[in-house]
């Protein structure tokens, strides 16, 4: 769905009728914001990942510590959110190695550990940008990838696309705005069915995560 359908249906489900408002409309920048608000609360909904916000960066290494994932002005991996899996740098060239990614906090811990394993954190925020940081050296011109999720995307012009891939949550949120700013209580319900979709997996498929200690016969149960 794009912007300007967005609010054409918006309008017609608002007004009853198809004079939904041009660009230029002050009523058309009002229900823009209404709906970056609907997508901000849609993306940082408590405990949910969406599936479209699901990313990968991927690039090359310099030798060092230090991996950059974004730097401002930048594109790309600017709009990090938060990590999705681990780190797969090819550190021989060839075949990727997973390096798991601690918080800030825990990298202070497993620095003091005697094993010295690899492992790498994050740091940084959308005003400075964000940097992988790792516990080993890293050769230069190595291929790596880190799984994330985004921000969302805001649309601004007509012909953009919205993200999310049933609107209609967005729909009946800024609808009921309009409704409560019409002195009229909140008359739309809002809509979370994309919670069900979001978590289906294809068919014929195992969405069970493999028992790694059972599969190794080392676990189990009454173990």
């Amino acid at each position: 769905m794009t912007l300007t359908e967005f609010q054409s249906m918006l309008h017609q489900m608002y007004q009853g009728d198809t004079a939904s408002p041009s660009s230029t409309d002050e009523d058309w920048e009002v229900r823009t914001k209404l709906l970056e608000v609907a997508i901000s609360m849609w993306a940082s909904e408590r405990g949910i990942n969406w599936k479209e916000l699901f990313k990968t960066a991927s690039g090359t290494t310099s030798l060092g510590t230090t991996i950059t994932l974004s730097t401002p002005p930048a594109t790309g991996a600017y709009d990090y959110r938060q990590a999705a899996g681990y780190l797969r740098i090819k550190i021989d060239g060839t075949n990727w190695t997973y390096i798991p990614i601690k918080t800030p906090t825990q990298s202070e811990l497993f620095k003091s550990g005697s094993s010295n394993p690899k492992f790498a954190w994050i740091t940084g925020s959308r005003k400075v940008g964000y940097t992988i940081n790792l516990s080993f050296t890293v050769a230069a011109s190595l291929s790596w990838e880190l799984p994330y999720w985004k921000d969302p995307f805001i649309p601004s012009v007509g012909t953009d696309v919205l993200e999310m891939s049933d609107p209609m949550f967005a729909l009946y949120f800024v609808l009921s705005k309009l409704h409560e700013n019409d002195g009229e209580g909140d008359r739309a319900t809002l809509a979370f069915s994309m919670r069900v979709a979001n978590e289906e997996v294809p068919p014929y498929q195992d969405n069970a995560v493999e028992d790694d200690d059972y599969s190794q016969g080392v676990g189990g149960f009454g173990v």
